[in-house]
């Protein structure tokens, strides 16, 4: 129990000179400055409408009356490396994933909801109490600020951090493999754990490193696609690491076997990943400060010009999940039939497969920036993208050799991409390095 308080006051010290720094802009190292960029930005646990409600502080504080008291029950293997995510939803993928790579057989794991209790009513007591003054500074700083949301959320990390020391250290384990690594605590977390002698290896996940991560802070970066070296490079500034690895994509051991060398492609065919753009804005979930709709359409417009010069062409369309559901998959038919006409050749994929282990149905496919495109880049077949987003590429990436600047740029692309074959799109791009498929 002492311990327990002990390491309560210290994160809550640490966590008010975060807040103070963040007030008065004063001068910091790069280290803290990279974990206050971090802990302060936009967070997606909260809806747009309590981002900047200004009460969000007092509002989340009263939640903290509902945090359990109980007694953990989880079993760890002694010694061995554990994995540390934001929820437990994933856990099968998360050990399938550093077992594919790294091949551990003996992998421990566990998430921050699984952490966030108390072990008694005195200690849950003892830390509201302690709080306190967190909680009036922090109410107060963020009426400064827009993304309110964030200064709520850092009352929830003494308790998280805590009890996660607790078991690393009772546990004799020594490295940690760090998931989910967008959340605002990532850096602040993995400081902490890395001054205790933990080794942390954070995992980038599959989106470009210029959406949510340009901030990190761990002893070992695991990159997930190419792209992400060269952003790596862009952002070197406010990543600090000791080692970096390049694994791939967070799902590649469900296809990677599915294509080598002798792997083909038919001619004559494209493909197009949906975003179900038009389904996200009857559901009003397209509000993300880019018109997709309206991209999207452009896009299909494009495609049906060039099916209509090029009558040899099919067109397959990858439905998203949101399509397939029963609610709207007998309207994707009449929504893509009227926008691309009923004289165009395509064909709607509905198909059991995930769209990842049918990247050799189509001999080019166009999207915009997802994980799903830098999947394909990996597996060695060709793509075009529509960026969607200002920070995507990087200026002087390699991948913005297949990236359109406008819809002129898109056909002109498409239409060239089309007449080469794997090897000459991979070479003409300077893209070999992407995938991990022998292309000479």
């Amino acid at each position: 129990m002492i311990n327990k308080i002990i390491l309560w006051m210290i994160f809550v010290r640490v966590l008010i000179k975060f807040l103070y720094f963040k007030l008065t802009n004063k001068a910091i190292s790069n280290k803290e400055r990279i974990i206050i960029n971090h802990l302060f930005s936009k967070s997606f646990k909260f809806s747009n409408k309590s981002i900047n409600d200004r009460l969000i502080v007092i509002k989340f504080f009263k939640s903290f009356f509902k945090i359990k008291v109980i007694k953990s029950k989880t079993i760890f293997s002694y010694g061995f490396p554990i994995i540390f995510d934001s929820n437990s939803k994933s856990k099968e993928i998360r050990l399938e994933y550093i077992k594919h790579y790294k091949g551990h057989e003996n992998l421990n794991f566990i998430s921050y909801q699984n952490l966030l209790y108390f072990e008694s009513y005195i200690q849950k007591i003892f830390f509201l109490i302690l709080i306190l003054p967190l909680v009036l500074f922090s109410f107060f700083v963020s009426q400064f600020y827009e993304n309110r949301s964030s200064f709520a959320l850092i009352f929830e990390y003494p308790i998280v951090l805590n009890n996660l020391i607790n078991k690393l250290k009772s546990n004799n384990i020594n490295e940690l493999y760090y998931f989910s690594i967008f959340e605002k605590e990532s850096n602040f977390f993995s400081d902490f754990i890395m001054k205790n002698n933990v080794l942390v290896n954070k995992i980038s996940s599959d989106t470009p490193l210029a959406l949510w991560n340009q901030n990190i802070i761990c002893n070992n970066l695991i990159l997930c696609n190419y792209y992400q070296r060269e952003e790596y490079d862009f952002y070197k500034d406010s990543i600090l690491t000791e080692t970096i690895e390049f694994w791939g994509p967070e799902l590649s051991f469900n296809y990677k076997n599915l294509y080598n060398n002798d792997t083909s492609t038919p001619i004559n065919t494209l493909g197009f990943y949906s975003t179900a753009s038009w389904v996200r804005d009857i559901k009003g979930h397209i509000n993300q400060g880019v018109d997709f709709l309206l991209m999207e359409k452009e896009v299909l417009n494009c495609l049906k010009s060039i099916l209509v010069e090029r009558k040899n062409l099919k067109l397959y369309i990858f439905l998203h999940p949101k399509e397939k559901t029963n609610e709207f998959f007998s309207k994707s038919l009449d929504h893509y039939q009227k926008t691309l006409g009923l004289e165009t050749n395509f064909e709607l994929v509905n198909d059991q497969f995930s769209n990842a282990q049918l990247f050799d149905k189509v001999d080019l496919a166009v999207a915009f920036n997802s994980t799903l495109i830098h999947e394909r880049l990996y597996c060695g077949f060709k793509s075009v993208l529509f960026p969607n987003n200002p920070e995507f590429p990087i200026v002087n990436s390699t991948i913005s050799g297949i990236c359109a600047n406008s819809k002129e740029d898109l056909k002109e692309l498409i239409l060239e991409s089309l007449d080469l074959s794997i090897n000459e799109f991979f070479n003409k791009h300077d893209l070999i390095s992407y995938t991990y498929r022998n292309i000479k």
